[in-house]
């Protein structure tokens, strides 16, 4: 079963209830995530990106987020665009990229991409500056609680930065 193999694996990655067996876990993720496991790709993903438990490859993380991504998954496409933006791990950072990433995600409906594409159109980094696009994304990621999205929002109204000056709305 690949979703237990998907949950499985880190589990015996970290040693989580169970002896800490690193092989037989790594094993575990890459045949879920050969067989489609998209929750096996994205461990794998942070493994590498991060170097957890094993050494730091940011190009195989690239990879596996890549694959996650490619399946549909939001958070891969968020962990692809972060990556992007940040130029982690002596990754030049690609805000263009991050902001294509970010988009692909937004469009599924992902909140916290829809934030972080409002940030950049906020500041015109990596996309053109456009506080339309910028305050109907943050409008919809905070409508649904993310506290990044509500405090940009707050800072807009009260700054005036995009939109009129309205003290009572920040």
């Amino acid at each position: 079963d690949l979703n237990a193999a998907a949950m499985f694996g880190p589990m015996l990655i970290e040693g989580d209830g169970v002896d800490r067996d690193l092989a037989r876990g790594l094993t575990m993720l890459q045949s879920a995530g050969n067989s489609g496991s998209v929750e096996a790709l994205l461990a794998l993903g942070k493994l590498y990106a991060e170097g957890r438990d094993v050494p730091a490859d940011i190009q195989k993380g690239i990879d596996y987020y890549t694959q996650a991504a490619t399946l549909g998954s939001a958070l891969a496409m968020d962990q692809l665009g972060m990556l992007e933006l940040q130029g982690r791990f002596r990754y030049a950072a690609n805000p263009q990229q991050a902001a294509q990433w970010f988009q692909k995600a937004a469009q599924i409906g992902d909140p916290i991409a829809a934030t972080q594409l409002g940030a950049l159109y906020r500041q015109g980094n990596g996309v053109q500056k456009n506080d339309d696009q910028a305050l109907g994304l943050l409008q919809r990621a905070a409508k649904v609680g993310v506290p990044d999205a509500q405090e940009q929002l707050g800072e807009m109204y009260e700054t005036g930065d995009g939109v009129t000056t309205d003290l009572p709305t920040a």
